[in-house]
């Protein structure tokens, strides 16, 4: 079966993920008076974390094909 990638679907989950980032840094910034540096700091954690789960996906399927 062919894999076709839609363009539009991935624009369209690239501009969500930005909306929800800013809603979430307006939210702690303002809402919870969280400092800026706090959160950079935690959207920092966060997208390493996400590296390294996508990083582990990626190798894991690798290295299952090669044996």
């Amino acid at each position: 079966m062919e894999k076709n990638i839609d363009l539009l679907a991935i624009a369209m989950a690239i501009g969500t993920a930005i909306y929800a980032a800013l809603a979430l840094d307006y939210l702690a910034i303002y809402q919870f008076g969280f400092s800026l540096q706090l959160v950079c700091r935690g959207a920092t954690l966060v997208a390493l974390l996400v590296g390294v789960f996508i990083a582990i996906e990626f190798l894991s399927g690798i290295l299952s094909k090669s044996s």
